[in-house]
């Protein structure tokens, strides 16, 4: 993945995509609005229901040029400035 950086807001599942060549599953997220789908054979498409509509510290970038997210946290108010350990 090139270009990250890590973005906070609300994230929301917009819909699944088409699984990864391996089976594992894939969405189209949006985190405040701004649409990135998950990496192929990414823990986060596993995981992503369990944050909808939560708070998320999540890493941001472009894979193969398009908009996607490697990974995300819950965001607790206690938190906010620990970025990911």
């Amino acid at each position: 993945m090139k270009d990250t950086k890590i973005v906070s807001g609300k994230l929301t599942i917009i819909k699944r995509l088409k699984g990864s060549i391996n089976g594992n599953p894939r969405f189209l997220i949006a985190i405040d609005g701004i649409e990135y789908s998950t990496q192929p054979d990414a823990t986060l498409g596993y995981r992503a229901s369990n944050y909808e509509d939560k708070q998320v510290m999540a890493q941001i970038g472009t894979y193969y040029g398009k908009p996607s997210i490697n990974r995300a946290v819950l965001l607790c108010e206690s938190d906010r400035y620990k970025g990911f350990n």
